[in-house]
């Protein structure tokens, strides 16, 4: 028996942009069948791909598919972080702060987000936003925010 699913409904399925299964809110169909979900985890919207498709691995893509990929070193990946492995190594007596957009960030401290994970203050941006570094990404975040009322 197949589920049918509903606008607005939950639906476990592969995040693009986590790279992981997840549960998303299908945001839109057509017919009975999910075209388009957001992660409720990262709260990206994107196309919804059938299971067939979210089980396919980058091991079993056609070679053709596998070279238009950026290499490492392309000017694609050049803004990616290197050394993540190494600083992080440095702080190996440090535990990784809770992050909050009230927190007051200083250069060179770890943070724990709950989406991103462990994050290295790579430098400060203003006095209310701060750049990060992640495993695989770099991010900007608040910070220095007055608490809500």
């Amino acid at each position: 028996m197949a589920v049918e699913y509903k606008v607005g409904g939950l639906i476990i399925t592969w995040c693009s942009r986590c790279k992981l299964t997840l549960a998303h809110t299908v945001v839109a169909k057509v017919g009975s069948a999910v075209k388009r979900v957001q992660c409720n985890t990262c709260r990206s919207e994107h196309n919804h791909r059938s299971e067939q498709a979210t089980r396919r691995t980058a091991s079993e893509a056609s070679p053709a598919r596998r070279s238009e990929r950026p290499s490492p070193a392309s000017p694609a990946n050049r803004d990616l972080p290197t050394g993540y492995t190494e600083r992080l190594a440095q702080f190996a007596d440090t535990l990784p702060v809770p992050y909050s957009p009230e927190m007051n960030l200083e250069k060179i401290q770890l943070v724990l987000h709950p989406t991103f994970g462990v994050g290295i203050v790579n430098r400060m941006l203003s006095t209310t936003k701060v750049e990060l570094e992640f495993r695989d990404r770099r991010v900007v975040l608040v910070c220095n925010r007055p608490p809500k009322a």
